[in-house]
């Protein structure tokens, strides 16, 4: 690959973004409300393509438009001008991904250049697969609690109807309590790893419970605007006052308004944002030349603030995340996931130390272990990994340093390398019936490593010899809240991974100047929600333990090898 003839095609790119009439007009315009308005399409399932092109196209734009002071007038062409700049805005926004992933991460993309053509297609399938996966690991944690955010949507539709919006009327308090028990449905979903509103990790000028409940009440307040949008066939209202907002925040927590100002301020994109910072860190928009903060409604309701905000605290205040956010965090996410496990019917022990094997060794952030009544003790020992989900190309590829991804597989290879040793088999073996209220007099233990991320399921780490696996907390909760118990149902599924989100891209094209571009970007697929298991529940474990000694089964039956003599021969000679 030719990277000269790649950063030529930047230059090329960059050009034709600063070319743009659309950047030309008055920022305190409807040019922003348009790209809201769009977006506030969210509502129409079918329109989904549209809203994603206006959400990517708004971040590119608002880095520029939230530092012009005036521009010019409207003209009459403002329609097809805004509409080809929010068409090659979303263009220029996926490139320059790609861009940053072939600069940063080595044969991540490939690149073929003609006369009149620009080719951009995946070389790294991982890239792929991580879109694919993370995308419907999303879509599924909402799809779980369908049915109760249908109901409670589907009542408070019927209740606003032909009502009026805002007042103290029993429909509006109500609509109201209705848009918070779906507030904590989606947040169940989010990134909250730090303890909600009784939490006492403090930020920088704020505590995290502040920021906790101010978010929440924003949440519920936009879910009911979205009600009655939908009962009244209305827009939600995407525009408030800055100072009222903050003044309306605080009468309804019960929080002073300073603190609610700084909590607000870290929530808010405007051109003083520091360096660093992006769009896509943020809901709420501001403007020099307005009174008003920009809300866009939907994407408030869809997008995860708790990770947004993380971010916004890590590049704020680096030194005080590392100290004070970073510990806590990983600590929230193995809490979460010890309480899946158990949950799924699993023996789970948090921060397994390995000291009296090696000084230097490192905890096991989760001990997992399942009895099986023919095998013995199938166990996990699994690596957790905090890393602030990602939001763009910048973010994904922050697993690559040191301390992040390749730390985790530095760890669990020592893990190995020690359960490995005489001693650590005598240890993991006694730590194991330890743990047993009624342990087996007899079997084998089965020992697999994970590394369990906040996100990433092997991004730039393609393991195909699956020594490790890697799989997002997303993913994994929904296999664990299926299987049942069943360990061989959570082995398949970790198997068939790859596979399911192995899903070939498509193609899209676009013009600059004569130069047609052509880039590969992830399919649109179906949700994939894993199948529900029956195992523990009806009691077939039970029964096919029954059977298997019955039959003369032993757990030493698995010792052996491929091709040897098989125990029905053995019995017959």
């Amino acid at each position: 690959m030719d990277l000269e003839k790649v950063r030529e095609f930047e230059r090329l790119l960059d050009e034709e973004l600063s070319s743009q009439k659309f950047f030309r007009y008055e920022p305190s315009d409807s040019t922003i409300n348009l790209v809201g308005s769009v977006l506030l399409s969210y509502t129409d399932p079918n329109l989904n393509p549209i809203v994603g092109t206006a959400s990517r196209s708004l971040s590119v734009a608002l880095p520029i438009l939230a530092k012009l002071s005036e521009g010019s007038p409207v003209d009459r062409d403002y329609g097809k001008n805004f509409s080809d700049a929010l068409t090659f805005m979303s263009h220029y926004y996926m490139i320059r991904e790609y861009l940053y992933y072939t600069y940063n991460a080595k044969g991540s993309f490939n690149w073929e250049f003609g006369e009149d053509f620009v080719k951009i297609s995946f070389s790294d399938r991982s890239i792929l697969r991580q879109f694919h996966q993370g995308g419907n690991a999303a879509i599924v944690a909402l799809i779980d609690a369908l049915t109760d955010r249908l109901a409670i949507e589907n009542e408070a539709i019927a209740l606003l109807s032909g009502k009026e919006e805002l007042g103290a009327e029993e429909h509006v308090i109500r609509g109201l309590e209705l848009a918070e028990q779906e507030a904590d449905l989606r947040i169940a979903a989010k990134f909250e790893m730090l303890g909600g509103a009784k939490s006492g990790v403090q930020f920088d000028g704020y505590r995290y419970a502040d920021f906790y409940v101010v978010y929440r009440f924003l949440l519920a307040k936009f879910i009911y605007h979205r009600y009655y949008a939908r009962a009244n066939s209305v827009m939600p209202v995407f525009r408030f006052s800055k100072q009222d907002l903050v003044m309306e925040i605080s009468l309804n927590t019960g929080l002073d308004e300073s603190i609610v100002e700084l909590v607000v301020k870290d929530m808010v994109y405007s051109g003083d944002s520091p360096k660093g910072m992006v769009p896509q860190y943020f809901e709420l928009f501001s403007h020099g030349s307005l009174e008003e903060y920009l809300i866009i409604a939907d994407s408030l309701i869809e997008e995860d603030g708790f990770a947004q905000l993380l971010r916004v605290q890590s590049i704020k205040s680096p030194a005080h995340f590392s100290r004070h956010i970073s510990g806590p965090l990983g600590d929230g996410l193995v809490v979460r996931l010890a309480e899946s496990f158990e949950k799924a019917g699993f023996i789970v022990r948090k921060n397994v130390s390995l000291s009296e094997l090696g000084a230097d060794l490192p905890d096991i952030d989760l001990l997992v272990i399942s009895k099986e009544a023919t095998l013995g003790y199938y166990v996990f020992a699994c690596e957790v990994k905090a890393t602030l989900p990602a939001t763009w190309a910048k973010d994904y590829l922050r697993v690559l340093r040191k301390d992040s991804l390749p730390k985790a597989f530095l760890q669990v290879g020592r893990i190995i390398d020690a359960l490995d040793s005489e001693a650590g088999v005598r240890f993991l073996a006694e730590k194991v019936i330890s743990e047993d209220s009624s342990p087996m007099r007899e079997g084998i233990i089965a020992f697999r490593s994970m590394i369990i991320t906040s996100q990433n399921s092997g991004m730039f780490f393609d393991q195909p010899s699956n020594d490790v696996t890697v799989i997002d907390w997303k993913t994994l909760t929904s296999i664990l809240g299926r299987c049942d118990g069943d360990v061989v149902y959570i082995l398949h599924m970790l198997k068939c991974i790859r596979e399911i989100f192995d899903v070939d891209p498509v193609g899209v094209e676009f013009l600059i100047g004569d130069v047609k571009v052509a880039y590969e970007v992830a399919a649109a697929i179906d949700p994939i929600v894993f199948p529900p298991n029956e195992w523990k529940s009806s009691g077939l474990d039970a029964e096919v333990s029954r059977e298997f000694y019955e039959q003369g089964g032993s757990p030493f039956d698995v010792l052996i090898e491929r091709g040897s003599v098989s125990r029905e021969s053995e019995t017959e000679e």
